[in-house]
């Protein structure tokens, strides 16, 4: 009954004629629901919606929140939308390591910072955020809310430029599917905030360490395109992806042969055509022919 009635005024709220009239109503009701444990976890995601644009509710959103994940804490918009929240208060907290995996003890003042354990300020909601969702697609929101929230701030405060590295280090270290997520996107933020020569190192230490990606090399193989490009470089890269992914994906061959159609040396075209045939699982050669066909029609 709860339920159905909450679900009547949400869509009474989408008139907009209605909607000013019943606002209060419906946060007097969501609120008894949530504390006789009567809303689902759907409804709260509307509620909190409705609530974070309506300042002057009456009802305070952590508290909201604090409540709601009490009771659905696999939710993970619930928890993405607290920690948002937690992160704009810029209220101080507490010191949190990331581990890096260099070391299990803290550095001294005249360690290296590069093989230094590295304290960054996260709110405590994040540590249990990823612990309840462990690692699994509804846990990334969350290291992407964090990682967001940190980049905004990374043209005024070199403090948490790191914080952002450091999140992706530690989301790298978390098994599949997270860990595959951030992959290509940290090579892409280390292109991106210190260049070119420093997404080259990353990539060469990274390239075989699992998890293993596709569009890790396949993000190499763009950067490395954008400006002067070395060619013995892009060639490795290639061969990393073949290597690694040449049985199952075509679109590694085409690629590697379009390379070297339009930057390399178009002689290598026969023995790459050759090793993919050779490679590529039956199911995959037919269609593989017909691109690599009109490929030399292009050129």
């Amino acid at each position: 009954m709860w339920q159905l009635f909450v679900d009547t005024l949400f869509v009474l709220c989408e008139n907009e004629i209605v909607r000013p009239k019943i606002r209060q109503k419906i946060h007097q009701v969501c609120h008894r629901a949530l504390m006789n444990e009567k809303l689902s976890d759907e409804q709260l995601n509307d509620w909190v919606d409705l609530l974070e644009s309506d300042t002057f509710s009456g009802y305070q959103l952590k508290t909201v929140l604090t409540e709601a994940l009490r009771q659905f804490p696999k939710n993970s918009m619930l928890w993405m939308k607290s920690l948002k929240a937690e992160l704009e208060q810029k209220e101080e907290e507490p010191l949190f390591q990331i581990d890096t995996g260099a070391s299990d003890e803290l550095p001294s003042a005249g360690d290296d910072e590069k093989s230094a354990a590295v304290f960054v300020e996260l709110p405590a909601l994040f540590w249990e955020a990823i612990k309840s969702l462990g690692p699994t697609s509804d846990s990334i929101p969350v290291w992407e809310t964090a990682i967001e929230h940190y980049q905004s701030l990374c043209n005024h405060n070199t403090k948490a430029l790191q914080t952002v590295e450091n999140l992706y280090q530690k989301a790298l270290s978390v098994e599949p599917p997270v860990g595959n997520h951030f992959k290509s996107l940290y090579l892409n933020w280390i292109a991106t905030q210190k260049g070119r020569a420093e997404a080259q190192t990353m990539y060469q230490s990274h390239a075989s360490l699992p998890p293993l990606v596709l569009d890790f090399h396949f993000k190499m193989l763009e950067v490395e395109l954008e400006s002067h490009p070395n060619l013995e470089f892009l060639r490795q890269v290639s061969e990393n992806a073949a290597m690694q992914f040449g049985q199952k994906n075509s679109e590694i061959w085409l690629r590697f042969i379009g390379f070297e159609l339009e930057h390399g040396d178009p002689t290598r075209v026969g023995n790459l055509h050759h090793r993919a045939k050779m490679t590529l699982d039956r199911t995959l050669s037919d269609e593989f022919l017909v691109q690599y066909t009109l490929l030399q029609l292009q050129d």
